[in-house]
């Protein structure tokens, strides 16, 4: 973890300081200030951002598995907050893909050897955004039956998969929700 940590801090740095040298210059030649500070975004679309990350597990989900749940958001106050969008796009990413992949396979869409079985309407992966004045709450909830008790010690170690080989973006390599959690949890 300390190493991932650490390559994401100097990643973040170079990223930083690249993305200020770019604001300098642009503003030294008259283009409009961003809501950008480096490679902070000051006013962050959280909405836009998850729909990004959504369709692109949706994409994956489709792709391995030929059927992926439909995505509902609330988002009535369009909340925005100070993040790096790059940082939430990849934690949301790896979330959906693991909640629209257990979603198809609870629910009957494939065999034991990946080929889909259209039937019954996929239930929805809902999403919840809520923010106030200092914080923000991402809440995704699926019914793709959750993790199972003899794994919930493991989920978070590095290489620790329950997918098969062969699921290419979607699944299999063991780094999706622990990396996701070092992202989520960098300060």
């Amino acid at each position: 973890v300390k190493y991932f940590t650490g390559r994401i801090g100097s990643r973040l740095l170079l990223d930083q300081h690249l993305s200020l040298r770019r604001d300098v210059e642009d503003h030294e030649g008259g283009i409009e200030p961003s809501p950008l500070v480096g490679v902070v975004h000051t006013a962050t679309p959280l909405k836009e951002v998850l729909l990004d990350a959504a369709s692109d597990a949706a994409n994956a989900c489709k792709l391995h598995l030929g059927d992926a749940p439909e995505l509902i958001v609330h988002d009535e106050l369009n909340v925005k907050a100070t993040y790096i969008p790059h940082h939430f796009y990849t934690v949301l990413l790896e979330l959906f893909k693991n909640s629209m992949k257990a979603t198809v396979e609870l629910h009957g869409r494939r065999t034991e050897d990946h080929d889909p079985l259209f039937g019954e309407e996929l239930p929805a992966v809902n999403v919840t955004i809520a923010g106030g004045e200092r914080d923000c709450m991402v809440r995704i909830s699926d019914q793709g039956g959750g993790i199972p008790p003899a794994h919930s010690n493991r989920v978070w170690k590095f290489n620790f998969s329950t997918a098969p080989e062969g699921m290419g973006e979607l699944s299999g390599f063991g780094f999706g929700l622990s990396i996701s959690r070092v992202f989520a949890q960098y300060r």
